[in-house]
């Protein structure tokens, strides 16, 4: 599967980019095969 890459004029803000990085080290470190954000 080819790297999935979001184009955007949006940026992440508050507390967005801590729950971005978390979600990446699920993915690549930890194997989780899926990741939900809560929205919270």
């Amino acid at each position: 599967m080819p790297p999935f890459k979001i184009v955007s004029d949006f940026h992440p803000t508050g507390d967005q980019p801590q729950a971005v990085e978390k979600l990446v080290e699920g993915l690549e470190r930890i194997g989780i095969a899926e990741e939900v954000g809560t929205g919270e």
